[in-house]
């Protein structure tokens, strides 16, 4: 889990909905996914801001759109 600003962010199985394993290096969030795994990005707000949020979400050095 990331939690950024205002936003809680996570890897989660397709299936079970629950959360890879995660390992941190510094300010680094890295998570353990099989290859060919399907899974969902989850994310939540976590606390009402009025501050905008412009993300973008990249898998393997991949952009999601």
């Amino acid at each position: 889990m990331v939690i950024v600003n205002d936003f809680e962010i996570q890897i989660v199985t397709a299936e079970e909905k629950s959360p890879f394993k995660e390992h941190k290096n510094g300010l680094n969030t890295y998570v353990e996914v099989e290859p060919d795994a399907e899974y969902f990005l989850s994310v939540r707000k976590v606390r009402s801001s009025s501050t905008d949020c412009l993300v973008t979400l990249e898998i393997d050095g991949k952009c999601l759109g």
